[in-house]
């Protein structure tokens, strides 16, 4: 009856080993089930990562041509100001030039022709008067020239102090 009772017991252990065993093989099923999901999220997540960097890198690469394009718009406007303002300026040159060519016509014609006076008093006075009017001019000149460099770099340094500002800001 002892054997039995050990064989019994024996029996009864052996039953809860395999229990025991077969719950252990279930939870490290689920474990390894577990484990695989865990491992497919991680590699998703890591792929994730990397698309995420490159696109920051290619956000970043966008954002450095913007801001040369913004750079190189704004030498441009500059440059065509300057253009303008030149043209300008070779506009009343040339309308200064005929106007005065004009005057000295009329002068000509009333000093020498009406008023029978020596044409060398009057060339004498137009050299003279050349030499005074290319002074004057070249004074102005310089001055618009001045005004202008000072425009464009006015302009220029209210642009980049605005993309400094939107830098800093950011």
């Amino acid at each position: 009856s002892l054997a039995l009772i050990e064989s019994t017991q024996c029996e009864r252990s052996s039953a809860r080993g395999e229990r025991v065993e077969v719950a252990a093989m279930a939870r490290q099923g689920n474990m390894g089930q577990a484990r695989a999901n865990l491992d497919g999220a991680m590699g998703t997540m890591k792929d994730n990562m990397k698309l995420l960097s490159e696109r920051e890198e290619c956000l970043t690469q966008l954002e450095d041509k913007s801001t040369n394009l913004n750079r190189t718009a704004s030498k441009f406007h500059q440059g065509a100001r300057m253009v303008n303002w030149k043209t300008r300026a070779a506009g009343y040159t040339t309308a200064l030039v005929v106007i005065a060519l004009g005057l000295w016509a009329v002068l000509f014609a009333l000093h020498v022709h009406v008023g029978k006076r020596n044409i060398w008093e009057f060339v004498a006075l137009s050299v003279v008067a050349l030499l005074l009017g290319y002074g004057i001019y070249a004074c102005v000149s310089r001055r618009w020239t001045a005004a202008a460099n000072n425009l464009v770099s006015e302009s220029s340094t209210s642009g980049s102090s605005s993309g400094d500002e939107e830098q800093s800001a950011e």
